[in-house]
């Protein structure tokens, strides 16, 4: 296992890949982590070691160091190792921390839990229709607010309440940089078209004044000015490339999908929620529990003291305790300790449960997931702009201690000494504002890959479920 660094781990792994097995039967992870790079290294024809792959249950977390390495191993999301096939996203602290459904791709059938939405659809008391559309309002929307509408009281609808600012600032971080890089990459445009402009200016007149002239140091003057348009030329040939890069990025989203329709929903130990929501959630639950497990789980809720209440669930002859923050009623601690229990087999263990507004749940991963590959897609540009521009910025440099040289020994060049004085001037205000423009966006990047998800990390901490049978940890 690769030695992390203690500060900035977001920056470490920014260009990282985070790789799940498909099936819980797999080699040891020492094992796999070496048919990993082995797989990695047939597909890149890069170089990876078995060191720069870090197992954390259940992922492995595969490091790169360059955007563009990244963006072609993940060309396709399976990964082919000998004895296993894995499913790969661009890393992310937040499926790091198991704080995401682990929605990849179609699943096998064995990992896809379907419900029958018939029920699990809210009876509602009030049946309202403007524009063609009805509202559903049930008892948990009458509670929370008259304005709340509850199209489906779902595992999949409480998912995307809880992720859709966190998506939002993510996107909007990421227009930032986009537009950033487009600046950044317009400005590369205007330094090869100008410094084109500027060497054919030039070049033209000494090679009028050369070909007018005896003297063999205009000679000298004649051969800097053809390489110095050369240099200006050989570099304008970037242009397209810069244009094609912009029309790349151009391709990106414009705005995030549209999840309007998913309200706020407030912590479940804050509102007091209604028997009929816990009872439609009961029923994800026991299916869902079903197709992991193989067992039917129940679980039920009791008030231990004044206003004090305990989910315990009975799986396989076991029961648990759920322990947490107290909870206004006995059907919120329910409502928190099954949404819980199934963020464990959605975000942990990798099943999806496919339920009304599942759909929607699987495009906002899928494009949560994108969203890091489109930052990295920027950064390809930002990193290449930089080094067209330190090289011109160079070239240029080299140029002009020539042009000195070869200028001393012949008068009145003082016209000519002023256009290579703008020149230089012109180049190093380029070389200055889009490092300016690169440092702005690396902020910007940062930002994105540290922006955090407010919801426990379920990966890196003690399950809620406390086995009361027997004492010790035990998820469910």
């Amino acid at each position: 296992m690769t030695e992390i660094p203690t500060h900035h781990q977001e920056t470490y792994w920014q260009h990282a890949v985070i790789a799940r097995p498909a099936n819980r039967r797999t080699p040891h992870s020492k094992i796999l982590s070496k048919q990993i790079a082995d797989a990695i290294a047939d597909r890149l024809g890069a170089y990876i070691t078995v060191s720069d792959i870090t197992y954390k249950p259940p992922n492995f977390l595969i490091h790169f160091t360059e955007p563009h390495l990244q963006r072609h191993a993940l060309v396709t999301t399976k990964l082919q190792t000998r004895s296993c096939n894995l499913e790969m996203a661009p890393w992310s602290k937040q499926h790091e921390l198991g704080q995401l459904p682990w929605i990849i791709a179609t699943p096998p059938e064995a990992l896809q839990i379907n419900i029958d939405p018939l029920k699990i659809l809210p009876i509602p008391r009030k049946a309202q229709t403007h524009a063609g559309n009805p509202i559903l309002k049930d008892d948990y929307a009458e509670t929370i607010g008259t304005n709340y509408e509850l199209r489906a009281p779902d595992y999949s609808y409480l998912v995307i309440a809880e992720l859709k600012d966190f998506y939002y600032k993510k996107f909007d971080i990421f227009r930032l940089s986009k537009n950033k890089t487009i600046q950044l990459l317009h400005l590369l445009q205007q330094c090869l078209q100008q410094f084109q402009d500027k060497a054919t200016a030039i070049s033209s007149t000494v090679e009028s004044l050369a070909h007018n002239a005896t003297d063999d140091n205009y000679k000298y003057l004649s051969d800097f000015a053809q390489r110095l348009h050369r240099s200006a030329n050989h570099a304008y040939k970037n242009y397209t490339f810069i244009h094609d890069h912009i029309d790349l990025i151009l391709q990106q989203p414009e705005e995030p999908i549209n999840l309007h329709g998913f309200k706020k929903i407030p912590p479940l130990n804050q509102v007091p929620v209604p028997s009929s929501y816990t009872t439609r959630l009961k029923v994800i639950y026991t299916v869902a529990t079903q197709a992991v497990y193989k067992a039917e789980a129940t679980i039920t809720a009791i008030e231990t003291s004044t206003d004090q209440f305990e989910a315990s669930v009975n799986i396989q002859g076991s029961t648990h305790k759920y322990s947490d923050v107290t909870y206004t009623n006995a059907a919120s601690v329910e409502a928190a300790a099954i949404y819980y229990s199934l963020k464990h087999i959605t975000n942990i263990l990798g099943y999806q449960i496919v339920d009304l507004n599942y759909p929607t749940l699987a495009q906002l991963i899928v494009s949560i997931n994108s969203l890091s590959l489109h930052i990295g897609l920027l950064q390809c540009c930002v990193s290449y702009a930089t080094a067209d521009m330190s090289q011109i910025y160079e070239s240029v440099g080299h140029l002009l201690n020539e042009y000195s040289m070869t200028a001393d020994d012949i008068p009145n060049t003082k016209y000519l000494d002023d256009a290579m004085k703008e020149l230089d001037d012109t180049i190093t205000n380029f070389h200055k504002s889009i490092n300016s423009s690169a440092d702005h966006f690396i902020d910007s990047k940062i930002q994105f890959i540290s922006t955090t998800l407010d919801t426990e990390p379920l990966a890196v901490t003690p399950s809620r479920w406390i086995n009361i049978d027997k004492p010790g940890n035990h998820q469910v």
